[in-house]
């Protein structure tokens, strides 16, 4: 799981939960859910994992793949129908992390001698490439992350910092809004959804 954090001292809390603490707990609630009984009050070492998981639920609305981020680009995308009308172009972007060197050569799997010299007999196949991109999740969400950015910023013309577009647009002109939203495709990969 790839997480973009931008948080306070709450995130350093998270970061001292012992990996020992979050397999107890989850346990506990395995345990429970195994007896078909509601989990009793976790025990008091558990509460830390409690305030961790309330903390996380109000920034996973702004990270690709979540439930909640979801819920809220559905939000979004009902107020900028409301605002603009509904959208002019739906688009669905896959990137395949299975088809891509990319992954492998920033996950240390691939040279940049091999690629520089272009002996495709020394370049990982697609199952390689898949059993890379498997191995390597943060890779694979860096490079997802690397496509909207470049859809958002380059095609839309939207400037991600300023929530605005760029002077210019992108080639469909001044966008005015857009929404989008990722999820997770049976192959593991993320695919985003896009209303401009």
């Amino acid at each position: 799981m790839y997480i973009k954090l931008h948080v306070s001292s709450e995130a350093l809390k998270a970061g001292m939960i012992s990996r020992e603490t979050i397999r107890k707990s989850v346990n506990h609630l395995v345990q429970a859910e195994a007896r078909g009984m509601k989990p009793n009050p976790p025990p008091q070492q558990f509460e830390e994992i409690i305030n961790l998981r309330k903390g996380l639920r109000t920034s996973e609305t702004a990270f690709w793949g979540f439930n909640l981020s979801r819920m809220r680009a559905r939000h979004d995308m009902f107020g900028y129908i409301k605002r603009y009308g509904p959208p002019q172009l739906f688009v669905t972007v896959s990137p395949d992390s299975a088809g891509t060197y990319s992954i492998a050569f920033t996950a240390g799997e691939l040279s940049r001698r091999t690629i520089e010299e272009g002996n495709t007999h020394l370049l990982p196949n697609q199952a390689d490439r898949k059993r890379i991109a498997s191995e390597y999740p943060m890779q694979s969400a860096l490079y997802f992350e690397r496509v909207m950015t470049v859809i958002i910023e380059v095609l839309l013309g939207w400037d991600q910092k300023m929530h605005e577009p760029t002077k210019g647009g992108g080639i469909f002109g001044i966008v005015g809004a857009y929404g989008a939203a990722a999820r997770t495709q049976q192959s593991g990969d993320l695919h985003g959804h896009f209303g401009v």
